[in-house]
């Protein structure tokens, strides 16, 4: 059984970026590592790097009214993470993946989490869960109502709590999904359904999201199988404090929606954009990622916490 984790990077600066995840990976894991990229180059190297170029399709007229071009390239520009995990399924003969957005840094077990996820995938991705279970953006749910009327469903046809696409397990069987959430999000009737007027009342994209698609695709076919939360931080205190719960006992407040299993994070460590619930497993065996540091700084100190204290 071959794996692999899959990354992604569009523009030199990314690519340049995601060098630290792809060092800190190949010293923590034993996989290979998929790294789809555009824009720029792949300067370095490594045995267990397989670097696959994205080609944008620069025919593709961006130009959809009522869009802003550069708005209607952005949400193209969201479907590389499904179509990397494409390419890693197109382009490789390995048999399982876990995709990992470029803030997201994994705990060093995350090897055993693949003979767990391994057991429970089949044709589906298993999408890691949002800390709150209904999760909203802008005031606004994580799945649309116009987005449910693409595919010709109700809100009542949910299958499963909101569903993040920073990091899953997937397997070859699950490239027809796969296809079907790029084609999706590529879709102008998905475009159409993220507009908004801004303060002057012009149209402009509010903020979407890849997510929202793969969601929707899950209430589709039924689907509700999912893997845990991450802990979603952007800030290395957070690595710091979480870790440190496990070495020296601390006063936690349990989450109700997670029985006896996880814990808030303290408010000054949590991320806002998931309604200050960030949680982190009570059993250290249960961490398997942390999410949302985009400071490069941050993200170097944190891998070094996890490095002292894990």
């Amino acid at each position: 059984m071959s794996r692999a984790y899959v990354l992604f990077a569009v523009g030199q600066n990314y690519i340049d970026k995601i060098k630290i995840l792809v060092d800190y990976l190949l010293k923590k894991s034993t996989y290979k590592i998929v790294l789809c990229y555009s824009e720029g180059s792949v300067t370095f190297q490594h045995e267990r790097l397989i670097s696959i170029y994205m080609h944008i399709p620069y025919v593709i007229d961006f130009n959809v009214s009522p869009h802003k071009s550069s708005s209607v390239r952005n949400v193209y520009l969201m479907s590389f993470k499904p179509n990397a995990c494409q390419l890693a399924i197109q382009e490789t003969n390995i048999d399982e993946f876990v995709y990992l957005d470029s803030d997201v840094i994994p705990t060093p077990n995350i090897d055993l989490m693949f003979d767990i996820w391994s057991k429970q995938c089949t044709n589906f991705p298993l999408l890691s869960k949002y800390p709150p279970n209904h999760y909203f953006i802008e005031g606004r749910p994580l799945v649309l109502d116009k987005v449910l009327n693409i595919l010709g469903i109700s809100r009542n046809k949910q299958s499963v709590y909101s569903l993040c696409a920073g990091m899953f397990f997937f397997n070859r069987k699950c490239l027809s999904f796969i296809k079907t959430w790029t084609s999706l999000i590529q879709s102008k009737e998905y475009i159409d359904t993220f507009v908004k007027h801004d303060g002057l009342g012009n149209k402009e994209m509010c903020q979407y999201t890849d997510e929202g698609a793969a969601n929707a695709l899950m209430w589709l076919y039924g689907y509700n199988n999912y893997i845990g939360p991450m802990v979603w931080t952007s800030l290395s205190k957070c690595v710091y404090y979480v870790l440190n719960c496990y070495k020296t006992p601390t006063n936690v407040s349990l989450h109700s929606d997670y029985p006896n299993t996880y814990a808030w994070t303290p408010d000054e460590y949590s991320y806002p954009y998931v309604g200050n619930a960030s949680v982190f497993p009570i059993n250290k065996r249960d961490l398997f990622a942390f999410h949302a540091i985009k400071d490069e700084t941050q993200f170097i100190e944190s891998i070094n916490y996890i490095e002292q204290l894990y």
